[in-house]
């Protein structure tokens, strides 16, 4: 009898992703989208990152990570300026 010998499904990594504006926001949903799952996005510790960082991650289902903080994620997407 012939065995089959099966691939290994590799998990996509976990992302963080680095700033909170028109691009980490574009990438974020295409990322998801394509199956990927964002673990954090870091931003800044000032009151206007932190709102933008937290609305970008509550639609991307990530946690908020205030620049400084240690990350879960595998890979890192750097989306500022």
């Amino acid at each position: 009898m012939a065995s089959k010998k099966r691939k290994a499904v590799r998990k996509p990594p976990a992302i963080a992703i680095v700033g909170a504006g028109s691009l980490a926001s574009a990438l974020g949903r295409g990322l998801r989208q394509a199956g990927y799952a964002i673990a954090e996005v870091v931003v800044r510790n000032r009151p206007a990152s932190l709102a933008r960082g937290k609305a970008l991650a509550r639609k991307l289902g990530a946690r908020l990570a205030p620049l400084g903080e240690p990350l879960e994620a595998k890979l890192i997407w750097l989306c500022v300026r």
